[in-house]
């Protein structure tokens, strides 16, 4: 398994934007990965993903869950890419409900 991390970094409250980065926690060499983001849809909904240090584009994610608070991912390489800790992956961009702004 790998460690990722994923941090709230960055809201605009005029806008009501979230920036969410998924970064590589510790340095590795990988050739692919999958995983399913969830997130609350009542509170956020979501608006695009930012690609990072990977080769990504609209075809490696899956939307169709995207109602249920889902977002999948897949990606794979020929070859390993040497990753280092901290590196961001791609970041997901969402917008909030004035419910959760109320909240911070």
């Amino acid at each position: 398994s790998v460690y990722l991390a994923v941090s709230y970094t960055h809201l605009d409250v005029y806008k009501r934007q979230v920036e969410i980065p998924v970064t590589v926690g510790e340095a590795l060499d990988m050739a692919g990965m999958q995983m399913t983001f969830k997130f609350n849809n009542s509170d956020l909904e979501f608006v695009n993903v930012k690609p990072g240090v990977l080769s990504m584009n609209e075809s490696n994610y899956g939307f169709a869950n995207l109602d249920n608070g889902m977002i999948t991912t897949s990606w794979n390489e020929n070859e390993n890419v040497s990753l280092k800790s901290g590196d961001v992956l791609m970041t997901c961009l969402l917008y909030t409900s004035l419910n959760i702004l109320s909240q911070c």
